[in-house]
């Protein structure tokens, strides 16, 4: 190799820069300033990345009461998610009846079987890319929910819920993100 040359495509730059931007999350995370020392950045990372992850009690209550920790998780869900649903626009107002994003469409259907139950039908443009496993809403409230996916069928993945439940009624709230991963 000549002199001056580092042997680094921009393939390995970009995983360099990320890597540092992981680490310095990490120190955020885990830092002592305002953030519970019980929550550790392996931890918040896999309950982001793991679809089967049982996070523990801790977790979800940090999530729910620290405002840095929530902030910086759905930095990590930004980073990390195939799919970023944000707040819908402005103008909008109720509950949504469709939440749209590149590369993906939500939907909700009453169930006709029974009224108290909703079908939550995610629809995915790419049905070569691998689907995701794991949805999250991030909710104004300050609420963090994931829900494991099942396997997508031809780009669609649909899912039956309580109508009333914290995850449906975040997934219409016109002021939450919702994060596919």
């Amino acid at each position: 190799m000549a002199k001056g040359q580092s042997g680094q495509g921009p393939g390995e730059f970009d995983f360099v820069r990320q890597t540092l931007d992981a680490a310095a999350l990490a120190g955020r995370l885990t830092g002592p300033a305002g953030c519970r020392a019980a929550i550790g950045f392996a931890e918040l990372y896999a309950y982001a990345t793991e679809p089967a992850h049982a996070p523990r009690a801790e977790l979800l209550l940090a999530l729910d009461e620290d405002e840095r920790l929530r902030g910086d998780f759905a930095a990590l869900l930004r980073t990390t998610a195939s799919i970023h649903l944000p707040q819908a626009a402005a103008a909008s107002s109720g509950a949504l009846s469709a939440r749209e994003a590149e590369g993906c469409r939500i939907t909700f259907r009453d169930s006709k079987a029974d009224a108290a139950q909703i079908y939550v039908i995610i629809e995915l443009a790419d049905t070569s890319a691998p689907a995701p496993g794991s949805l999250f809403v991030c909710g104004a409230d300050q609420t963090v929910r994931k829900i494991a996916l099942p396997e997508a069928q031809d780009g669609r993945i649909q899912l039956l819920l309580e109508a009333d439940s914290d995850l449906v009624q975040g997934l219409r709230d016109i002021d939450t993100e919702v994060f596919l991963r």
